[in-house]
């Protein structure tokens, strides 16, 4: 079953005006052929990331208090880095600095880094 990328739209726009969790009753699993559509659309490349399990615990209750999931909650903050011009190298030891450096910065206690 193909969806055209109209109706995806329009589905991802309303459900985006209900709030996060809000199940349409049209969600199923997507074929990797279409998860990679849509990420090719949508300009994503999948990566792998090893973080300390902390900093991975305490972005989970941030992005808990704001109603996202926790990967669309990095991403965000990591493009916000990235568009300030912070991150010129991402290596893992330099986005665990990065991301402690921002939760500090947001006055969040960072333990376990």
């Amino acid at each position: 079953m193909k969806m055209k990328s109209k109706t995806l739209k329009l589905i991802l726009k309303d459900s985006e005006k209900l709030g996060p969790g809000v199940d349409l009753g049209l969600s199923r699993k997507m074929t990797p052929e279409e998860s990679s559509e849509l990420d090719r659309k949508a300009g994503l490349q999948m990566i792998s990331l090893r973080l300390p399990v902390q900093a991975i615990k305490k972005l989970k209750e941030l992005a808990e208090k704001e109603g996202i999931k926790y990967q669309p909650y990095i991403r965000k903050n990591l493009l916000k880095l990235a568009n300030e011009g912070e991150i010129r190298s991402l290596t893992e030891s330099r986005v665990v600095e990065l991301i402690e450096q921002r939760l500090k910065k947001m006055g969040k206690k960072v333990s376990g880094f």
